[in-house]
């Protein structure tokens, strides 16, 4: 009975990290591919991509570092606990 309950917890542990995974990868490529494309134009032809637009792009694949953190802490819990954990020894040294 707890062999076959540990296998269903496990089956369901590893559904949920592939699931966030495939998010991560997800949105790393929705960050990344256009910021690709952007990079290579202008590379190629500085006079088509307006500069804002460029700086504009780089923001966007910066922002993709800051989306995987709160990904895998709404995902988690083992990585919402250390978030919440480092976040509070934080405080306690200030």
């Amino acid at each position: 009975m707890d062999a076959t309950h540990t296998k269903e917890n496990e089956s369901q542990q590893n559904a949920k990290l592939s699931r966030t995974l495939f998010i991560v990868i997800t949105a790393s490529l929705f960050f990344w591919i256009p910021s690709i494309v952007v990079y290579a134009t202008y590379y190629l032809c500085s006079k088509c991509v307006p500069l804002f637009l460029f700086y504009g792009f780089n923001m966007f694949r910066l922002a993709n570092s800051l989306l995987n953190p709160i990904t895998y802490s709404y995902r988690i819990p083992m990585f919402r606990e250390m978030f919440k954990r480092g976040k509070l020894c934080n405080r306690q040294r200030i």
